[in-house]
């Protein structure tokens, strides 16, 4: 693997909404998984993303996560739909095995892809959460 990874800075803030403490973390990859029920346009987004970071200069690889059934019900573990985008600074060959960052549009799809062992352990999860 590559010791050229590119370096992010986050900037955590307090509960009075003060600027924090910076931190910068280098990164080589990540495999992120944007999932939802089919239609909801998580494979459209997840498209985007890969398109501005191939622009940013990282390499890209994308694999789309399809249903089994043509329309399976909504919000079921089984139905669901997105895309898994791996991303880096060295050359990406393939999709990669568990994604570290997750957004989820609903919980049922979620629930459906960790039971199948999708997602590194202690991986970051974005959850929708305006249907709760």
């Amino acid at each position: 693997m590559s010791t050229s990874g590119r370096e992010t800075s986050t900037t955590s803030r307090g509960a009075s909404g003060t600027s924090g403490k910076t931190i910068s973390t280098k990164l080589d990859e990540h495999i992120v998984e944007i999932i939802s029920d089919s239609g909801e346009g998580a494979q459209t987004a997840g498209q985007m993303f890969g398109t501005v970071s191939a622009k940013m200069g990282n390499s890209v690889w994308t694999v789309e996560i399809i249903p089994a059934e043509i329309e399976p019900p909504a919000r079921s573990t089984a139905g669901a739909s997105g895309i898994r985008i791996r991303l880096g600074s060295f050359p990406i060959t393939n999709g990669g095995n568990e994604a570290d960052i997750v957004v989820a549009f609903n919980e049922q799809v979620l629930k459906g892809r960790e039971e199948a062992g999708e997602f590194k352990p202690g991986c970051s999860i974005l959850l929708e959460s305006s249907w709760r």
